[in-house]
């Protein structure tokens, strides 16, 4: 049996009112258990009621539950009541004492248990101590005074039931600017029953033609996030620096650990510098009847793309949305277009050049026709579609 837990920040709250201060925390705020078949691991978690000056504070009666947890397709995480219908195979999670009184200068302690039986499925399960005060805690004295608070903490937990098997691929690299701010977006996908935590560092370039030159920025490696098992999620990184208008080549890395590949993928894009950026193209304020186009390709689950340099002007997960994007293009645009599936996003494609430097060409002009966040993509940079 393997047990390990990692305090990231303790989950806090800062109390604070006339005469009243306080601050309540509760460690650790994180717990990652692996745990076989059939054992059980305890540990402590503490609820600390620290002063913030001289003054008094009023005692807290703090109830603790357990809640399940998950997170979005962008880091954002979301607390909800354990199901009625939970799997009874699943490791429960025991803990003690369920409610408790706190002062002052306390530092109370929670026994929580992690038990997994023998009929508990291979994977990775996660759940929330949380704990919150019971207002009101009781009546008050004639004269009395009392600061009555709401505050909501919690430790978060994964529990790994071995064999977890780790794969997580970087599935897309995009940047995009925002009120004059460059970010770098990669996508992962995790195929394996574990969570996995991303390590990445990057690199960007000056580029002319198809040479770059010395790096003008760099960002070295530490954690920027995780990705729960069977899901894709964006990592949203700001670039830390002021671009001048040009084109620039991002070389990107990432580590997932736990002997995972590294993943590398690289684009290039272009700073127009000040010039106002292009609205969001809602397909359907286009014409009902859009003018007679040039035939899409379609790239699609059979098909691939031939080999080359493309600029993409579109992306959504909506089939339509991009089908009628790639169809309302001007007639009068003399460029292959090309509507790919690039899991799991649809991609209005232009161009197909054997170049780099041709492709920028191509940039250059469907930037100047409103599509400022146009990039360059490779065939090789593209996802091979799910067959």
């Amino acid at each position: 049996m393997r047990y390990s837990y990692c305090v990231l920040t303790a989950a806090s709250i800062l109390l604070a009112c006339p005469a009243y201060g306080g601050n309540v925390s509760i460690m650790p705020s994180l717990i990652e258990a692996t745990i076989e078949r059939g054992r059980d691991q305890t540990t402590l978690v503490q609820i600390i009621y620290s002063k913030d000056g001289p003054e008094d504070t009023a005692p807290l009666r703090i109830a603790l539950s357990e809640e399940q947890w998950d997170m979005d397709r962008i880091g954002q995480v979301s607390f909800s009541p354990q199901p009625a219908d939970r799997n009874p195979h699943d490791p429960r999670i025991v803990f003690s004492p369920s409610e408790l009184e706190i002062r002052p200068g306390e530092t109370m302690e929670v026994r929580l248990s992690i038990i997994v039986s023998d009929s508990t499925v291979a994977g990775e399960y996660r759940s929330a101590l949380i704990a919150e005060p019971r207002i009101p805690y009781k009546p008050l004295e004639q004269g009395e005074r009392r600061l009555q608070m709401r505050l909501r903490l919690s430790t978060i937990l994964y529990v790994e039931v071995p064999r977890i098997e780790h794969d997580v691929e970087l599935a897309g690299l995009r940047v995009d600017r925002v009120e004059g701010q460059w970010n770098v977006i990669p996508e992962f996908r995790n195929n394996g029953n574990g969570h996995t935590r991303i390590f990445d560092w990057l690199e960007l370039y000056p580029l002319t033609g198809d040479d770059r030159g010395e790096a003008i920025y760099s960002k070295e490696m530490d954690e920027s996030g995780v990705v729960l098992p069977g899901r894709t999620r964006e990592i949203h990184e700001k670039l830390l620096v002021e671009l001048p208008p040009g084109d620039f080549l991002l070389v990107y890395r990432a580590d997932g650990g736990r002997d995972s590949p590294l993943m590398e993928g690289e684009l290039s894009f272009t700073n127009f510098g000040d010039a106002p950026e292009a609205d969001t193209i809602d397909v359907d304020d286009q014409p009902e009847e859009a003018p007679e186009t040039k035939p899409v390709i379609i790239a699609g689950v059979r098909d691939r793309l031939s080999d080359g340099y493309w600029v993409q002007l579109f992306a959504t997960d909506d089939y339509e949305r991009a089908h009628d994007f790639a169809e309302a293009i001007d007639p009068s645009f003399k460029e292959t277009v090309s509507l790919h599936y690039d899991e799991p996003h649809y991609k209005v494609l232009v161009g197909g050049y054997s170049t780099r430097t041709e492709a920028q060409d191509l940039r250059v002009r469907v930037a100047a026709s409103g599509f400022q966040e146009a990039w360059i993509v490779r065939t090789s940079e593209l996802n091979s579609p799910s067959r």
